[in-house]
C-alpha cells in the first residue's frame, strides 16, 4: 500500500469516526490528513490544500489551533 492509498484511506475513517463532519476535532483529523495528501503533489494537491486550509481556517476562528497546526497553516499557505 502506498503512502497516497494510505492517507486516502484515513479520510474515509474521518467520515465513520466523526459523524459530525464540523467537529473541531473532525476538521483537525481532516485537515491534517489533507496536508498529508497536498504534500504528495499531483493532480489533486491543490485541491486537498485548499481543503486542509479551510479546516485550518475554521479551527483559527474557533481559537483551537495547536501549535503543530498552526505550523501546517503556514506551510499550506506558503506553497
Amino acid at each position: 500500500m502506498g503512502a497516497r492509498t494510505a492517507w486516502e484511506e484515513e479520510l474515509e475513517l474521518a467520515a465513520r469516526i466523526f459523524p459530525d463532519g464540523e467537529a473541531l476535532e473532525a476538521l483537525r483529523f481532516r485537515a491534517i490528513v489533507e496536508g498529508h495528501l497536498a504534500g504528495l503533489g499531483g493532480a489533486d494537491a491543490d485541491a486537498r490544500r485548499r481543503s486542509a486550509l479551510t479546516r485550518l481556517d475554521a479551527l483559527a476562528q474557533a481559537g483551537a489551533l495547536n501549535e503543530e497546526e498552526t505550523a501546517l497553516r503556514k506551510r499550506l499557505w506558503s506553497v
